[in-house]
């Protein structure tokens, strides 16, 4: 019963009213020039919110204070829904982050009284936009920049948009350059911000106005009660879950490979916009990217070797990607 102008996943887009030509006319709330609202958990791909079925997704690594990793119990989602205490939490993030991360404007959640999930009381989150548009996601701005078409769909049904030579690339390559570095930049800010976003990919992320824009924090992290090991590991978990993209899923292998051919090394733009380009492109510094390459996985088995070699309990380890991070944890 719901007037709506989208259906974007999990989510309905309303835009604010338009004048007597047809234009949008937005809405000033926390100093931004909102033009629609994004109302997150109410449907899926339509569909009303049902608590009939879900999915289990795969188990998550933490870390304990004293970074050493555990695996996290398997929590099953509602398909077309989602538990008030994520939208809660992800409200609540939104608002400690803004003033300084390229998030969308938190405006509240709302509650669906009597339905529940597994015993989890279901309700959804509501959020400003301030463009009413449909921005491509990173996976997808990316693979336009590389000559292919498509929009965010499930990755299975993506090869046949992928591009098949390296020409788009080549006459892209300081849009590309500028994608990695701008996603870098806007994990740091997020992580400078106290949030820790939780095994990011590039369906999480959008670029709008020449910048990384962060979404999905439904999951997230506050790190205000985190010990310095904690931190560091759970860093370096985004950093590196953002570097294996290319082993995510068979489009993205394709697409990342392509970007190599081309020579853009997306791992090294992304670390220079974490940590600076002239920390990363000093050579008495360039240990860390390696040690960030093969230092963190994302299975439990990898994460298993990758805790082992960054924190003994004997003491700290000297690995150079541990100290940079505590460095720059201290600023």
């Amino acid at each position: 019963g719901v007037d709506y102008d989208t259906v974007v996943g999990r989510s309905l887009i309303i835009c604010m009213p338009r004048d007597a030509s047809g234009v949008i006319q937005p809405v000033e709330i926390a100093g931004r020039p909102v033009r629609a609202v994004k109302i997150k958990g109410i449907t899926f791909e339509g569909r009303e919110v049902s608590t009939e079925y879900g999915n289990n997704p795969d188990t998550t690594i933490g870390f304990d204070r004293l970074g050493r990793n555990f695996e996290g119990q398997p929590e099953s989602q509602p398909f077309n829904g989602s538990p008030i205490g994520r939208a809660i939490n992800e409200n609540n993030l939104h608002l400690q982050v803004m003033d300084t991360v390229n998030v969308d404007v938190p405006l509240g959640f709302a509650r669906f009284p009597g339905l529940t999930f597994e015993g989890r009381e279901l309700g959804a989150l509501i959020l400003g936009l301030e463009s009413e548009a449909n921005h491509f996601r990173y996976f997808d701005h990316l693979l336009h920049l590389a000559g292919g078409r498509g929009h965010f769909t499930p990755p299975w049904e993506r090869e046949n948009e992928l591009p098949t030579d390296i020409n788009a690339i080549s006459r892209n390559f300081a849009d590309i350059v500028h994608a990695f570095r701008s996603l870098g930049e806007e994990l740091r800010r997020l992580h400078d911000a106290g949030v820790i976003w939780v095994y990011p990919y590039y369906g999480q992320a959008s670029f709008v106005n020449g910048r990384a824009k962060i979404h999905d924090l439904e999951a997230s992290l506050d790190q205000s009660s985190m010990t310095t090991e904690q931190k560091i590991a759970y860093r370096l978990q985004d950093l590196r879950t953002l570097f294996n993209a290319d082993e995510t899923y068979c489009p993205g292998r394709i697409l990342f490979a392509l970007f190599t051919r081309a020579g853009i090394d997306y791992r090294r733009l992304i670390a220079e916009g974490y940590f600076g380009r002239e920390l990363v492109q000093d050579p008495g510094r360039r240990a860390i990217l390696g040690s960030l390459e093969g230092k963190m996985g994302t299975g439990a088995d990898s994460i298993e070797g990758s805790l082992r070699k960054l924190f003994r309990r004997s003491g700290r380890t000297q690995d150079p990607i541990v100290l940079v991070m505590e460095d720059v944890i201290r600023q």
